[in-house]
């Protein structure tokens, strides 16, 4: 246990900001629109491809398992498509400097514990989704109740799933220490993860209405929305800092204007950035 000396400022604790994520994740989006665009229709060109293909099973198949088959082979496409969306928006919102190369690299590293965790969110989501189904359709008071509670069970989940996408990157493809994490953050921050919730829900539903926005940014802007928002999350226990602020220095003022602020990538960005100790310097 470490203890400051007498008069050491201590840093305000960080509140998360659902407000902010939002401004964030959808500057994230804009400033890699391209890439994330690009995100975006390969996530709904998986499922796609795979329906097409589960597809051609119907002449020579049952209905039934034509039908299973396509929609295994359009959830896993699903899946894989919002994977690779969440790995460019982390590489966006912690400033790695994302490319096309990230497809690659999803593929070789995130693509069979994205899977795996598709299977997981599957499994547990129909299981819970059909008890609760079960037990509501009963007469019986008692197990009305039950469905109740198996319906609130079956929501906690389904939130705790966003922020297991981040937690997959950010623990290089461990799953089970994925939905743990995810239950934790979901548990000390209830409100922050249903504000976040019924955020990507509505933006996700109106982005499928719109039809054409689905595949331009759907999977790009809801990725960085999540990560943005699970960031603000891990700021708030000390695992990552906030975003520093710096002000562009460019010589005698010309006007009344004040300074503009760089933001971080921004400042990454210059030439002479950490170079000369002069050339940047904190607001204040």
């Amino acid at each position: 246990m470490s203890v400051s000396p007498p008069g050491t400022p201590t840093a305000p604790p960080h509140h998360p900001r659902l407000i902010w994520a939002i401004r964030r994740g959808a500057g994230d989006f804009y400033d890699r629109l391209g890439l994330m665009a690009l995100g975006s229709a390969v996530m709904m060109l998986f499922p796609a491809t795979a329906v097409m293909a589960g597809g051609a099973l119907r002449p020579v198949a049952d209905p039934t398992a034509a039908a299973i088959v396509m929609f295994l082979l359009g959830w896993y496409g699903l899946v894989s498509g919002w994977g690779v969306n969440i790995l460019l928006a982390h590489r966006i919102a912690y400033f790695l400097d994302p490319g096309p190369d990230a497809f690659l690299d999803f593929a070789r590293t995130f693509l069979w514990p994205a899977l795996k965790l598709g299977t997981v969110q599957l499994v547990l989501t129909v299981v819970m989704l059909a008890d609760a189904a079960f037990f509501l359709s009963r007469s019986s008071l008692l197990l009305k109740m039950a469905g109740m509670l198996m319906a609130y069970l079956l929501l906690l989940w389904l939130m705790m799933q966003l922020w297991q996408w981040p937690f997959l990157i950010t623990d290089e493809g461990a799953v089970w220490k994925a939905v743990r994490k995810s239950g934790l953050l979901l548990l000390d921050n209830p409100f922050f993860t249903l504000g976040a919730f019924s955020v990507t829900m509505t933006a996700g539903a109106l982005l499928l209405l719109s039809g054409i926005g689905a595949v331009v940014a759907l999977g790009g802007l809801g990725a960085c929305f999540v990560v943005r928002a699970h960031r603000e999350l891990l700021m708030k226990y000390g695992v990552v800092e906030d975003e520093p602020e710096v002000i562009e220095d460019t010589g005698w003022p010309s006007s009344n204007e004040p300074p503009r602020r760089l933001n971080p990538r921004e400042y990454l960005r210059e030439p002479d950035a950490g170079g000369d100790a002069g050339s940047q310097h904190p607001p204040g």
